[in-house]
């Protein structure tokens, strides 16, 4: 995509400078960068993220933020987003050209403008605060927290262990206020203690074991049933794995067709974001169609062969257990051939 190459090519101007060619961490985090760079022009955004931070990590070059806070958007994640671009403005400064500069700052103007404030008060100072499990402060907290429009779990832990958990739903660009009362919050209870175990008992003579001969597998129809009962169900499941490819078909292209349309679309306009998020959606939905139908595949071929190998064990028990017809002098007897 048109972000991505351009961030591409910021890159490859900032390092060209200082890198040099027997430098280990630098040459991993282009590793990493190139990689980023094909899955999300693939619609793979979550798992480019990973190789971004990996590159930024081996080696902190402020254009990889670029790329970070583009694939933060692209997941629905405005805070990581915002965090991710005013640190690349921060860290380019003046190597960052106007223009570019420009673009950024309304890229982060777009979802500041939609983020929410919650106001969280307590009547009891010295609790720690987390929100959706991330540490925020220890009461009071002085400042409203900035969250994303939805719902989010606000915890409020006291020194002696008394917690006191609460759901909030925030709307775009909404300020709300939760009021938090610790006083009569009861203590966690106290950990369980382990008895000590008994004085063991003089140990008994056992019984004398009972042998029994069980055959080893199921015999007669009742192998034949499980058996076709296998087979079957690996019908179905091929049958299922088809049906999910047929009906992810036309998503595939809807999914070509719409990374096509991006490069065409104004950066930073809801259009833009719009339809990255539908790319990101999409591509999530055909990784899990993959899955699905892998899944399903194999365990069609693992279902059809077990049965295959139950119905020629049972064939083959049936025709050793024919009773068989000798001579002794001359007169005929019968007998059964033994089988396990």
């Amino acid at each position: 995509m048109r972000f991505l190459l351009i961030a591409a090519l910021l890159l490859t101007a900032g390092l060209a400078g200082v890198a040099r060619a027997d430098d280990p961490a630098r040459a991993a985090a282009s590793a990493y960068y190139s990689k980023g760079l094909e899955l999300a022009n693939q619609g793979q955004y979550e798992a480019a993220l990973d190789q971004f931070a990996n590159a930024y990590t081996k080696s902190p070059h402020f254009a990889v933020l670029y790329n970070i806070g583009q694939a933060q958007i692209a997941l629905g994640r405005p805070l990581e987003a915002i965090g991710a671009l005013s640190k690349y403005l921060r860290d380019g400064a003046e190597q960052v050209p106007l223009s570019r500069r420009e673009q950024v700052q309304a890229q982060i103007a777009l979802p500041e403008a939609r983020l929410s404030e919650l106001t969280i008060t307590t009547d009891l100072p010295g609790a720690v605060i987390r929100i959706d499990g991330h540490e925020v402060g220890t009461a009071p907290l002085f400042q409203p927290i900035r969250l994303a429009a939805g719902s989010h779990t606000v915890t409020a832990k006291l020194p002696n262990g008394a917690e006191v958990v609460r759901a909030v739903v925030l709307g775009e660009a909404e300020r709300e206020k939760l009021d938090l009362e610790l006083a009569g919050a009861p203590p966690p209870p106290p950990a369980a203690t382990t008895p000590a175990p008994a004085s063991p008992e003089p140990m008994k003579s056992p019984p004398p074991p009972v042998h029994v001969d069980e055959p080893l597998a199921p015999r007669g129809p009742a192998m034949r049933r499980t058996a076709y009962a296998l087979a079957g169900g690996g019908v179905l499941a091929g049958a299922a794995a088809l049906t999910v490819y047929l009906a992810y078909r036309g998503k595939y292209q809807d999914w070509k067709d719409g990374g096509a349309k991006v490069p065409f679309l104004e950066a930073g306009s809801p259009q833009y974001y719009e339809q990255l998020r539908a790319n990101n959606r999409l591509a999530a939905s055909l990784t899990s169609a993959n899955h699905a139908i892998l899944g399903l595949s194999i365990a069609s071929g693992a279902l059809v062969a077990a049965g295959t190998v139950l119905f020629l064990i049972d064939r083959h028990a049936r025709h050793a257990a024919a009773p068989t017809v000798g001579w002794n002098d001359g007169v005929a007897t019968l007998g059964l051939a033994a089988t396990w």
